[in-house]
Formats: structure tokens, sequence, C-alpha cells
């Protein structure tokens, strides 16, 4: 599945980390539906303001997957009408929660048939990291780094402590066949789960 959306453009690697990852025109209507406002020009929609979203016409969506499943399954029953949604899904995860599942970004893309990607953010609303066009993990954002201590994925970011992330993960420095030269974190597995999943023997 194609990630990358007519109209959306790679940003520059030095671009503050409250940009969205994609160059999108000025004119583009972005609605967010949960969370902390991640970008400047998001217009916040809460759930009793989603009614709303039918005159504004959104054509980039920004959301936690709890959130935009539910606007996807009114949009699919007809209460809403979202067909302005042309360009892209944004799905927020916050660093220390599950990855996004496979079976539900089937069923965002499916709903609005626009690629979606996740989008890894810390508590101030602030981007770690964003999902890779070829579909190959993670790529940190600016600004961030990431390493593995007693095997957890932990995010850093200048002035502050280690972020913990509860997952295991890869972590890379290698030029990704995306063409991003931006450190990449693959296999992010939830940690606990993780280990459940090995045999004894692998995890004494």
């Amino acid at each position: 599945m194609k990630r990358l959306s007519l109209g959306l453009r790679l940003c520059s690697a030095k671009a503050d980390r409250n940009r969205l990852p994609f160059s999108i025109p000025a004119n583009v209507r972005i609605a967010q539906i949960s969370g902390l406002p991640v970008v400047d020009r998001v217009v916040l929609f809460r759930p009793d303001e989603w009614p709303g979203l039918e005159s504004f016409q959104p054509r980039v969506l920004i959301g936690h997957a709890g959130a935009l499943k539910q606007l996807s399954e009114r949009f699919r029953k007809g209460f809403l009408n979202l067909a302005s949604v042309n360009r892209a899904i944004f799905v927020l995860t916050n660093r220390d929660e599950v990855p996004l599942s496979n079976p539900l970004r089937v069923f965002l893309w499916q709903s609005f048939s626009v690629p979606v990607y996740e989008v890894v953010v810390a508590e101030d609303g602030n981007l770690l990291a964003v999902d890779c066009e070829a579909d190959e993990g993670w790529h940190l954002q600016p600004g961030v780094r990431a390493r593995l201590i007693d095997r957890e994925l932990h995010f850093e970011v200048a002035g502050a402590s280690p972020l913990s992330t509860g997952l295991e993960a890869a972590v890379s420095s290698e030029l990704c066949v995306c063409g991003r030269s931006a450190a990449r974190i693959s296999g992010a597995t939830p940690f606990a789960q993780h280990r459940a999943n090995q045999p004894l023997a692998a995890i004494a």
C-alpha cells in the first residue's frame, strides 16, 4: 500500500519538530480531532464538535487511533459527510502506547482511500517519529534521538530525561530506501508481549 499521496512533499530535515514531516500546501485544510494540536495550522474539533467537520471540509485528518476509528465508523454509516478528506490521515500514537495495528491502518485506508501515516508524539505534542514512506518503520524527527536501555526503546530530546516507550525495537542510522537519512526505528513491539512470546530459555 503506497502511503505518499499527491500534493504531499517531504520537508527538509531542518524543519521544526512541531511540523508534520511533509509540506502541505497552505490552502489545504487540516482538522485534528483529538490530542494537543501538533502543528500551528490545524483546526481542533473535539468529539462534540465533529458535526462541524462537514462545513469545514478538511482534506487532512489528524487524531489518535481510537478517535479516528470512531469518526471513520460514523462516516461509513453515513452520519457524517467527510468526502472532502482526500490527502492523508495522520494517526497520533503517544510514545508509551502500542503502535498502530495493521488492521486499523487498513480500516482507515479503506474508509477514506488516502495514505495513513503513524506519528509518535510526546506528552507536550511534540513529534518524535513518523512513518517511513517505504513502510520500513519510523524515522526520527529533527532534534530527537533514540537508544535502547535494557533492550527498551527510549526517545531522547535535548534538555529532557529519556522518554521510555515500553517497546523493543531496532535502531538503524543507515540511509533508508525511502531516501531519508534520519535514523530509523523498526520492529517496534510491546516489550511485555514480546517477552511473553519468547521461549523461556531465550528470556533468561
